[in-house]
C-alpha cells in the first residue's frame, strides 16, 4: 500500500475516532451540568460528642463532630470548615431552643473545597485543616463557634443539622447531586451539664 492511499484511509479514521472521544466528553460535560440538586437530609447522619459531660461557666465546651454515610450509595462529600457542615442546636434546661449570639473561636481562614468519596456506611470525624500558619489540624471546636453561650447553671441538650453537600459520579460525570435542606436534625443527642 503506498504512503498517500495509507494516509487517506488512516486520517479519516482517526478523525472519526477523535470526534466520537470529543462527543462523549461533550456529553459527559452537558449531563453534568443537567443535573439538579436534590434536597435530602437523610443520607448523612452525625454523632456528636464531647471530651467531657459536666463543665464550669465560661469553661471552653469542646465539640467533636463524626459523619455517616447511611445511605447505600457512594457518595462524594465536599470539605468545607466545620460552621459550614453541621449546624448545632441547643435546648435549655426547660427545653426551649436557645438563640444563638455573635460567634467567637470560629475555625476558618483559606480552604480549597474539594469532594471527597465516602462508600456507603463509612464513618469519618470531622477535622479541619486551615491553610494558614497555627494547628495542622483541629478536631475538637468550641461550642462558642457555632454561637452558642452555657453561661448559667443547668443541664443542656445539643443536637445536629448537617448541611452537607455531595455528588455521585460515574464515568460519564455527574449523575446525582443532593444538599442537607438545613433544617432536620439527623444526630444523637449529647447532655452538657454546667455548674458555678
Amino acid at each position: 500500500m503506498s504512503k498517500q492511499l495509507a494516509l487517506r484511509v488512516i486520517v479519516p479514521v482517526m478523525l472519526l475516532f477523535l470526534a466520537d472521544v470529543l462527543t462523549v466528553k461533550s456529553l459527559g460535560q452537558s449531563i453534568s451540568q443537567r443535573v439538579p440538586t436534590e434536597t435530602r437530609s437523610d443520607l448523612i447522619q452525625v454523632e456528636l460528642a464531647s471530651s467531657q459531660s459536666t463543665y464550669r461557666i465560661n469553661d471552653p465546651i469542646m465539640i467533636s463532630v463524626t459523619f455517616r454515610n447511611a445511605s447505600a450509595e457512594d457518595w462524594q462529600v465536599i470539605t468545607a470548615p466545620p460552621t459550614w457542615l453541621v449546624r448545632l442546636v441547643v435546648f435549655d434546661a426547660n427545653g426551649n431552643r436557645m438563640t444563638q449570639r455573635p460567634a467567637q473561636n470560629v475555625p476558618g481562614g483559606p480552604f480549597q473545597p474539594i469532594y471527597v468519596d465516602h462508600p456507603p456506611g463509612s464513618v469519618w470525624r470531622l477535622i479541619w485543616r486551615p491553610r494558614v500558619a497555627g494547628p495542622s489540624a483541629v478536631s475538637e471546636f468550641d461550642l462558642r463557634a457555632w454561637g452558642y453561650y452555657l453561661d448559667s447553671p443547668g443541664i443542656y441538650r445539643i443536637q445536629a443539622i448537617p448541611t452537607v453537600r455531595g455528588q455521585r459520579t460515574s464515568r460519564k460525570g455527574v449523575v446525582e447531586r443532593f444538599a442537607s435542606d438545613g433544617v432536620t436534625i439527623n444526630s444523637n443527642t449529647i447532655q452538657i451539664t454546667i455548674v458555678p
